[in-house]
């Protein structure tokens, strides 16, 4: 079974239950199969939400960048079995600033990130790229 013939026989399934699959569903579900074959992260990444896991987490908030910090050997997983909680796999641990301006970290999912730099990146000052490390 290929993974169109699937989707088609889960929205079958689902026919008489509401909501029903729609094509933005099914693009979130493509992202998260995505996100599980990007390159795993490095401490010092920096990371932000992808789009589909805005609404299952607090924080971060979207387009609130946050820094790698760990990277689990073996995922943590919590929640009661058998709920949404439990099929998170919480792999990396990011650190950010809350409104206070203090550093805390937080485990999450890294399927629900993405790399938009890394604080070992060269930056650009008065037009001259300095190195960071």
């Amino acid at each position: 079974m290929n993974l169109k013939e699937m989707f088609e026989q889960l929205e079958r399934s689902t026919e008489r239950h509401e909501p029903k699959f729609t094509p933005a569903k099914m693009g979130h579900i493509r992202e998260i199969l995505e996100a599980t074959a990007q390159e795993k992260f490095k401490i010092g990444d920096i990371v932000t939400l992808r789009s589909w896991a805005a609404p299952f987490l607090k924080i971060p908030e979207m387009g609130q960048n946050v820094i790698v910090t760990q990277v689990l050997p073996e995922p943590r997983r919590s929640g009661e079995p058998g709920t949404p909680a439990e099929a998170r796999a919480r792999d990396v641990a990011v650190a950010l600033l809350d409104p206070d301006g203090d550093v805390v970290e937080f485990l999450l999912d890294s399927r629900g990130l993405k790399k938009v730099g890394s604080i070992y990146d060269p930056i650009e000052f008065n037009g001259e790229m300095i190195p960071t490390v």
